[in-house]
Order: structure tokens, then C-alpha cells, then sequence
């Protein structure tokens, strides 16, 4: 399997980590990141995602777009195999659905405002920029008050992990005040599958 995207994007880093999870070998072919990609990896991305996003995922004859559905695709392989499913059942309960859907919201937001902030001259504090915001806080919020978030390791908390490490890098979005949020990053960053896709320095 081949993986199109950058090591520093927090969507890449979940399926690399889901991969590494299940032992599942891979090959990346690192684009850099958005704001200092080159032509050349830019026209690599545009050829087989129309959407002109990261991550990519080559099986074979298979292309698989948007990091949830590779994730799924992973997972269901695994399933198939009967290999061990402790990181989290499959297919997810709606529970953890919604919570992954909330994260990848969040994130989304984030990425277009560090994306818009570093090559345009919109304000980050107004119009739909300031949505994005409220957004990003009434995300945080509802994870914040999840009771069910952070009581076992699975694609929610790896998401998460990898969702507050890229803001932290960023600088995107203060998370400090989260406790709870936290505490479950405290818990869940020394994973194996983190440790080994860590965003370069």
C-alpha cells in the first residue's frame, strides 16, 4: 500500500498510525506540507483525488479517498482477518462515530484557518473565519463533556491526540483550558502508534 500526503497533516497521521496499529506495511510518498508544497507534488495529489486532498491511499488497483473511509478500509481488512480488534470495535458504534465526526470537524477548521492565515490576507476574527472558530470552541466544548471519550484507546482518542498535537505545532488553537481534553491526551500520547508518527520537528 502506498499513502499520499504530508507528514505533517493531522489526517495523514491517523491513517499512518491505524496502519501501524494492525501492522498493516506501507509506503508514503511525503507531499509536504500545503503551504510549502512543490508543482510537482501538488499535480501528484490533483491526479488521484479530485478534491485535491491528503491522504491518498494506492491498494493495488484501489484508490481510496478522505482519511475516514481509509481508515474503514483498514479496519474492515483487519476485521476480515480476524486480527485483534482491542483498538476499537468495527464498524463504530454511532457513539464514537459522533465523536470522530465532531474531531474531524474541528480539525477541518483549524486547518482552514492556518492554511488562510498563512496565504491570504483575511482576517482570522471575522465572517466565516470567525465561524470557524465558534465552531472549533462548541467542538471542544461537547469533547470536553463526553463521558465516553478517553475510556478506552480507540479512533476517537488516537484522533484526538493527533488533532491537538498538530494545533500545539501550529499554533492554531489554544487547548489549555480543556482539562478533561487534556488529561486524556496525557493518557493516550505515549501509544506506540503515536510515538512512531510523530510531526517533524
Amino acid at each position: 500500500m502506498k499513502i499520499i500526503g504530508s507528514q505533517f497533516s493531522p489526517f495523514v497521521r491517523v491513517v499512518r498510525a491505524v496502519c501501524d496499529i494492525y501492522g498493516q506495511p506501507y509506503s508514503l510518498i511525503d507531499t509536504g506540507s500545503f503551504v510549502n508544497m512543490s508543482p510537482e507534488n501538488r499535480a501528484l495529489i490533483e491526479t488521484h483525488n479530485p478534491l485535491m486532498k491528503v491522504p491518498v491511499l494506492i491498494d493495488g488497483e484501489k484508490i481510496i479517498l478522505d482519511s475516514r473511509v481509509i481508515v474503514s478500509y483498514i479496519m474492515s481488512k483487519a476485521a476480515a482477518r480476524s486480527d485483534d480488534m482491542s483498538f476499537g470495535t468495527y464498524p463504530l458504534s454511532y457513539i464514537d462515530e459522533n465523536l470522530v465526526t465532531v474531531i474531524y470537524g474541528i480539525a477541518d477548521s483549524g486547518v482552514l484557518r492556518f492554511i488562510l492565515g498563512n496565504t491570504s490576507a483575511l482576517p482570522m476574527d471575522a465572517g466565516y473565519m470567525l465561524r470557524s472558530l465558534e465552531r472549533m470552541k462548541g467542538g471542544m466544548t461537547y469533547l470536553e463533556n463526553s463521558e465516553h471519550l478517553g475510556q478506552n484507546f480507540g479512533l476517537a482518542e488516537l484522533s484526538l491526540v493527533c488533532m491537538l498535537e498538530w494545533f500545539e505545532k501550529r499554533n492554531v488553537f489554544a487547548w489549555d483550558e480543556y482539562t478533561r481534553l487534556g488529561q486524556i491526551y496525557d493518557k493516550y500520547r505515549g501509544e506506540a502508534c503515536l510515538l512512531a508518527t510523530r510531526i517533524p520537528d
